[in-house]
């Protein structure tokens, strides 16, 4: 048999799990205190599952199965409180009396991040090579009585250009969700809560 010269072939497939890198945190904490910054639900769910998986990467073995995780960065909420209400400009003031969902997300967009906070979400951000989808993680995720569907955009980022376009992509997308926090459907949820 003559192989086509022009045929693609799919690499042999390996048993096991394959992640470049485990989920990692960010903005850990400001003051040096332990537990002072926090992760949202779904971090906490993708860590759990990310960890159940390497205590039983013998079973993926076992069976021949090959399983796929990608890389996962959580920025923890110190980032976005350091966004929110920094020294020049307290953000929670301005989005309250906003008139409109435009009017946040554009003040949001305009207010830059601290040189320390670009130097943590750089990092984060140099952890992807390849497409990156951005979400939102509330502390109030897994909470009974609380919803929060469909408040948050998600982004989805080709992250294909060069690295300084890619990251103020990334620090815009980022900028973007925490507006969401302010929008009027949040506001209309936080009322009927």
């Amino acid at each position: 048999m003559n192989p086509n010269p022009t045929s693609v072939q799919a690499p042999p497939k390996k048993a096991g799990v394959d992640s470049q890198t485990p989920a990692s945190l960010f903005f850990k904490s400001t003051n040096g205190n332990a537990g002072s910054s926090q992760a949202g639900g779904k971090y906490r769910r993708i860590d759990k599952f990310y960890k159940l998986i390497g205590e039983n990467v013998h079973l993926f073995n076992e069976q021949n199965v090959k399983i796929v995780l990608p890389t996962v960065s959580c920025i923890q909420t110190d980032c976005f409180e350091r966004f929110v209400g920094s020294r020049d400009g307290n953000l929670r003031v301005e989005a309250a009396m906003a008139a409109d969902d435009n009017k946040i997300i554009s003040r949001f967009l305009q207010k830059d991040f601290s040189k320390s906070q670009k130097d943590e979400l750089a990092l984060a951000h140099s952890r992807h090579n390849g497409p990156i989808v951005l979400r939102a993680s509330t502390l109030w995720e897994d909470a009974n009585h609380v919803s929060v569907n469909d408040l948050f955009t998600s982004i989805f980022l080709p992250n294909n250009s060069d690295q300084k376009t890619n990251f103020e992509h990334f620090a815009s997308a980022i900028k973007r969700i925490y507006a969401d926090a302010f929008s009027s459907s949040a506001r209309e949820q936080a009322i009927a809560q």
